[in-house]
């Protein structure tokens, strides 16, 4: 437990001082060194969800909940996760009355645990580190384009290392962020109800109930000045793949969002959200990993970046260093350009404490 705390201070140190690409060589190199301390423990876990969720500027500040599986932590056991997203954002849009600019990179830090309080019932919560600043990976990211022959924008008509996140409407600006930043997100307090499971956790369906408190500033775009309520179903399957060792899982759910300060006058009530993936257990210490994310818009607008829903493909691999701590690597793309950001790079460290 005390060596998982110290991680979680460890990643905010370090992405406070450091850049954002030497905060993720810490991370790993701190889990790495959490991996040889705790191998001597060992309790199965089986795949998961990637624990990823929607990091646009004016859209992560709002209580979208990151995807998870639907098996509960275990009865009187906590699991913990230090979570690393650092997301390059580039797009600018105008239409006949709206104009929006996002240039820069931000950086989230969620360190969330989850008590097996029965064996049907689980508590949460979340803790967002959250950092906006100028985008020092925009050249890295005009290459990644260039090799994968995605598309790049006006990137390179844009001086690169800027940080603007800026939504004007009928002339008035309605939210300008040009400044870094750093500082404490909303937090989220979550709950989950097992409706059905098997002894084995092969096949589970649970409720997942989250609340999002308003303890992040919003005109910095740490959080939305309003307190947002989602329920969602979830569901995972490691038997009926078995055979294949594939695993795979799904969930989808409402988001109520209540009023706040971030863009209030076009922000919708209700967003529609969910995901959809696959691992793959190539070895016995790593599956790959294919995911979908997506939502309905959270406003209304006929912005791409604002008024258009959402989906992220996730490709990656998880790694068990040990069977009760492992570790996410994935790039996260946006299949709807412009809606999401260009790409996020994910590194999570779970561990069962």
């Amino acid at each position: 437990m005390i060596s998982f705390f110290t991680l979680c201070v460890s990643a905010i140190f370090a992405e406070q001082c450091l850049s954002p690409f030497n905060v993720t060589k810490s991370l790993l190199i701190i889990s790495a060194i959490n991996a040889l301390v705790f191998l001597t423990f060992s309790q199965v876990r089986g795949d998961t969800a990637f624990y990823s969720r929607n990091q646009n500027p004016f859209i992560q500040v709002f209580g979208l909940p990151a995807a998870e599986s639907a098996a509960l932590t275990e009865k009187n056991q906590i699991d913990g996760r230090v979570v690393l997203d650092l997301a390059n954002n580039f797009s600018l849009g105008v239409t006949d009355n709206e104009r929006i600019i996002l240039d820069g990179e931000s950086n989230r830090i969620t360190c969330a645990f989850r008590y097996g309080l029965t064996e049907s019932v689980e508590l949460g919560f979340d803790i967002p580190y959250i950092s906006h600043e100028r985008g020092t990976l925009d050249n890295f990211i005009s290459d990644w384009h260039d090799f994968f022959g995605l598309p790049d924008g006006d990137r390179d008509n844009r001086n690169p290392k800027l940080l603007e996140y800026e939504y004007e409407k009928n002339g008035d600006v309605l939210h300008r962020t040009d400044s870094a930043s750093h500082g404490l997100g909303d937090i989220f307090v979550s709950s989950a109800f097992l409706l059905y499971g098997n002894k084995a956790q092969s096949r589970n369906i649970s409720l997942r109930l989250s609340l999002k408190l308003p303890t992040g500033s919003s005109e910095d775009l740490h959080g939305s000045g309003g307190t947002d309520f989602s329920w969602r179903l979830a569901a995972d399957d490691a038997l009926s793949l078995s055979s294949w060792k594939i695993t795979y899982w799904g969930s989808a759910g409402l988001l109520f969002l209540g009023k706040g300060d971030v863009l209030e006058e076009i922000r919708n009530d209700l967003v529609g959200f969910g995901s959809m993936g696959a691992g793959w257990k190539i070895f016995d210490w790593a599956h790959l990993k294919l995911q979908l994310d997506g939502h309905t818009a959270v406003f209304d607008s006929a912005l791409e970046e604002l008024g258009d829903g959402a989906v992220q493909l996730n490709m990656g691999t998880t790694i068990h260093f040990d069977h009760d701590l492992s570790l996410d690597l994935n790039v996260i793309e946006d299949i709807m350009v412009n809606s999401s950001p260009d790409v996020v790079f994910h590194v999570a460290i779970r561990k069962k404490l």
